[in-house]
């Protein structure tokens, strides 16, 4: 549980979770339909890390944040890259 509350902090949701009514357990619906489109690319985001695995694929990773939290997340990914292989496309 500390690695995911470290991590859902790093890229923005925590706070989310938390205001949710079961919090990590809540069901946000198909295809997390109760969620915005940031909320649901920063949720992957964190489950990406999550999982640990020692390569992770990202396509468009940030194309529905705002720039603080592209920010944030990019900062995230930068610093995570020195444990493991990440491939991002970005169509700017």
């Amino acid at each position: 549980m500390e690695d995911i509350d470290k991590i859902t902090k790093e890229v923005n949701i925590h706070n989310k979770i938390i205001s949710l009514s079961e919090k990590f357990e809540t069901n946000v619906g198909t295809l997390g339909s109760k969620l915005s489109g940031g909320e649901k690319q920063r949720l992957l985001l964190a489950r990406s890390f999550i999982k640990n695995s020692d390569i992770i694929l990202l396509d468009e990773p940030t194309s529905n944040l705002d720039n603080h939290n592209e920010s944030l997340i990019m900062d995230f990914i930068h610093r995570m890259k020195k444990n493991k292989t990440i491939l991002i496309t970005a169509h700017r």
